[in-house]
């Protein structure tokens, strides 16, 4: 018996504007071998929790059900739950909150180039009623752990600290880039960030300025980021929009976290929207500033 995941079983759910090139499955060993075993490529993932099969025109990406796995789990959440389907041969699609949410537990995932794909279906999901039901909701907080394995930032320190171990040689003062990147009067992180506090956002803060406030906030982040990260140390060769489009896809995945993140990702599009109303590019107000003398030299504090 093997579980099918992805564009394909949501496609059997939802008009898909793309095709469905793979399939995501899940199953024991032998059943994902017994299926597609005579495909010529076959190697493991993911410290063997994957397995990828190929051939000339099949691409399988399966999890495998070891015992005691999340992949295991999710397969008998699935076989057993009486709102999943069986389709003609024996493959069995869970239900579209089951999809749902397996979508939500990776949608922050850092540096995934599907990204945009995976907002978009989650965006498309949401508008056929899809949820994340109370039953599922200890599962789907154990896959998001298994899936955010890695470090996130800790804003609750110094900005050296923050800045310490990124390997990024600082050239400009970071406060400096974001003045000179604010949209408003001010950089918009000074209007909530915590009593006291270096680098930590307050939230009450934050959701008590207004929405432009805050959309401006992510942006600005993005900006920084783009300008820090890749500009700079590059001296400004690289298309300025795709240094943005990367950027602020950090800084909804994993540059920020907690409710920061979650509010950058839901606003997106808003975000991207605000960029392009935007009369000057953020590297020409970067360079406007440096050449007035208002960009100081990195300098730990």
């Amino acid at each position: 018996m093997i579980v099918l995941i992805g564009s394909k079983a949501l496609s059997n759910y939802i008009t898909l504007n793309r095709p469905c090139k793979d399939l995501d499955v899940i199953g024991s060993y032998s059943d994902i071998i017994g299926e597609w075993g005579k495909l010529p490529i076959i190697y493991p993932e993911n410290k063997g929790k994957k397995l990828i099969l190929r051939g000339d025109s099949t691409i399988v990406e399966a999890e495998i059900t070891w015992p005691d796995s999340s992949a295991k789990k999710l397969f008998d959440l699935v076989v057993n739950d009486p709102q999943s389907e069986e389709l003609i041969g024996g493959f069995i699609v869970p239900s579209l909150d089951v999809l749902y949410m397996l979508k939500m537990s990776h949608r922050y995932l850092r540096n995934s180039p599907h990204f945009l794909k995976t907002m978009r279906d989650i965006q498309l999901m949401r508008t056929h009623g899809a949820k994340i039901a109370a039953r599922y909701k200890e599962f789907y907080k154990e896959r998001m752990t298994e899936t955010y394995w890695y470090k996130h930032p800790n804003l609750k320190t110094t900005k050296d600290a923050f800045f310490k171990d990124d390997g990024i040689i600082y050239k400009w003062d970071h406060d400096c880039i974001h003045q000179a990147v604010a949209i408003g009067d001010v950089p918009a992180y000074t209007l909530y960030l915590k009593e006291g506090a270096q680098v930590e956002c307050d939230k009450a803060k934050f959701f008590s300025v207004s929405e432009e406030v805050r959309l401006n906030g992510v942006l600005e982040e993005a900006y920084v980021l783009a300008l820090e990260r890749h500009q700079i140390p590059n001296d400004f060769k690289p298309d300025y929009r795709m240094s943005r489009e990367i950027s602020l896809m950090k800084v909804c995945t994993s540059i920020t976290s907690g409710w920061f993140r979650q509010y950058a990702y839901e606003a997106y599009d808003r975000v991207v929207a605000l960029d392009k109303r935007q009369s000057k590019t953020y590297v020409q107000k970067f360079k406007e500033a440096l050449e007035k003398g208002l960009v100081k030299p990195y300098t730990k504090v």
